[in-house]
């Protein structure tokens, strides 16, 4: 069952409610996007046809079968809310001067489609806060390398406080390396092939030998949607925000 970010696959055009999974059923990276009512999981019609599909649910767990546009069969979790304060007591256990690192890094299959990205995570726990980038360890995760299952070495880069987790809790940003090659002695081979970081890195330096004052400017534009209603978090339940 493949977790749910930002409302419910159902109710996509060209989406129907797809008859219980088979053994041949073959899962979608990405999720039809629904047209949700804000004060529903789903549109009625999608709810009320998943009522009828109840009997073919797990009972272990709340999810929803869809048939995607392309024909592909694939499973859903509905979303579940979460219990702010069991998780506030979970927040408040002492660490016992232990520290999470939720090292964060770019996944992708740049060598099949060449723009297809996913942001990753995966934690750490270590014995001391580290003081800087170079008291964290090299760390690796399984991945792929020219659509061959390898081992992908991440490197860290950047240390911040984790505004999640809290406490003396860490988010590491990293960026992706080759494994070491056999019978050399070191903590990496070259970066992967979506790590432009590396490449940027490499330019900036030189750029600084050669006396220029570098700069490297992002723009991000993003939102986030609730869960339930599929409508931008902050924004009211019945409608749209004022003029600004």
């Amino acid at each position: 069952t493949k977790s749910l970010s930002s409302g419910s696959p159902a109710g996509s055009p060209g989406s129907t409610v797809a008859p219980p999974p088979s053994e041949d059923y073959s899962p979608v990276r990405t999720p039809p996007q629904p047209e949700l009512g804000r004060d529903s999981t789903f549109p009625p019609d999608i709810a009320a046809e998943l009522d009828k599909q109840s009997d073919y649910l797990p009972k272990t767990h709340s999810c929803a079968s869809v048939m995607t546009v392309e024909g592909k069969q694939t499973e859903w979790a509905i979303p579940t809310r979460l219990d702010r304060s069991l998780l506030r007591e979970f927040l408040a256990l002492d660490q016992h001067g232990k520290v999470q690192a939720d090292y964060v890094w770019i996944d992708s299959e740049y060598t099949t489609d060449g723009h297809n990205f996913d942001l990753c995570s995966k934690s750490i726990t270590l014995d001391h806060a580290p003081k800087s980038v170079a008291d964290l360890p090299i760390w690796s995760y399984s991945g792929e390398d020219e659509g061959v299952a390898a081992e992908v070495i991440m490197v860290p880069r950047k240390i911040y406080r984790d505004p999640f987790r809290r406490g003396g809790n860490i988010i590491v940003l990293t960026d992706t390396y080759k494994p070491p090659r056999k019978g050399v002695d070191e903590d990496h081979n070259g970066p992967t092939e979506w790590n432009t970081r590396s490449l940027c890195d490499s330019i900036m330096k030189r750029a600084i030998h050669d006396g220029e004052d570098p700069w490297f400017g992002l723009e991000q534009e993003y939102y986030l949607l609730d869960a339930f209603t599929n409508w931008p978090l902050g924004w009211p339940t019945d409608g749209f925000p004022g003029k600004q």
